[in-house]
């Protein structure tokens, strides 16, 4: 009976993928999430980083119902409930009844929340600009279509937990 040739370990603390393409996506992860945190902190914003995927999904939908959010950021609906109390005590998200009915909570940014993810995205915005900056214009289109590719690829299917 023949094995299966062991994997190798990895930085990632786990093992390496065949095809080089999910660790080189691990990698690229690994960076975002320390500029998406980095973002967080230079902008002296309160928030999660979950929390702000909740504060961009409602610039980017719109006010939405509650159960919509929770969907969109990938938490449960008491997850979200709890998250938005604390959003709504630091001024950041409003709620309101629905007028069709009473039971349905729509969420919508405060001009305080907007502010928020307008001062985090254009420091992001800035500190990507300066990580790229020394690719050449070839290089960096090339770059942006890939990740343009990515982020639809990504984007495509839900999260499994």
């Amino acid at each position: 009976m023949e094995r299966a040739p062991a994997s190798t370990p990895t930085k990632r603390g786990g093992l390496a993928a065949p095809d080089g393409l999910t660790d080189a996506a691990l990698d690229a992860l690994w960076e975002f999430v320390g500029i998406a945190d980095a973002s967080l902190v230079a902008a002296g914003v309160p928030v999660t980083l979950t929390q702000f995927r909740a504060l961009t999904m409602i610039v980017r939908h719109g006010p939405v119902p509650a159960t919509t959010l929770a969907r969109l950021v990938g938490v449960a609906p008491s997850s979200l409930t709890r998250m938005c109390d604390r959003l709504v005590r630091d001024g950041l998200l409003a709620r309101q009844a629905s007028v069709g009915d009473r039971r349905v909570v729509t969420l919508s940014l405060t001009r305080q929340g907007e502010a928020v993810v307008r001062d985090v995205t254009l420091w992001r915005r800035r500190v990507l600009a300066e990580r790229f900056a020394d690719l050449d214009a070839a290089r960096r289109a090339e770059l942006a279509s890939s990740l343009e590719e990515c982020a639809v690829v990504l984007g495509s299917r839900e999260v499994r937990q």
